[in-house]
């Protein structure tokens, strides 16, 4: 038993880590789904932006950490309006003026609609990032 365990045990830490994983991003989704009704795939992408925009600040030093911190937040929230800037459009075109699906289509095609722009604005955003880092 105790030869199986070891042979096994990076396994069993790595499918516990991968199934850690996964429930924190599917509670992450549902959480952000469930109190703002708005499906957003491009998270990532933000996170990725402001990431890489510390990186390039940051010199080693106190200073450089400093506006590394701001240069990625500034980044970041950037991004985020942007990218709320593209999805307003979505979320509002549901609803009508009094806030009932009077509006322009179902709530499923409207989701469907938002996941389906913010997944494209991830795949271009991570595409741009790709070639501006020139890897």
């Amino acid at each position: 038993m105790i030869g199986w365990f070891d042979a096994h045990a990076v396994s069993i830490v790595d499918g516990a880590a991968f199934g850690l994983l996964y429930f924190t991003l599917a509670v992450g989704l549902s959480l952000v789904f469930g109190m703002m009704d708005v499906l957003n795939l491009a998270h990532g992408t933000l996170y990725l932006g402001g990431a890489y925009a510390a990186y390039r600040f940051a010199d080693g030093g106190w200073t450089g950490l400093a506006l590394a911190l701001v240069v990625g937040l500034a980044v970041g929230v950037g991004g985020g309006a942007l990218l709320a800037a593209l999805v307003a459009p979505l979320a509002a075109r549901g609803r009508g003026a009094s806030g009932a699906g009077s509006g322009g289509g179902s709530q499923g095609a409207r989701h469907l609609d938002q996941a389906l722009l913010t997944l494209g604005v991830s795949v271009i955003g991570a595409e741009l990032f790709l070639l501006a880092s020139g890897d």
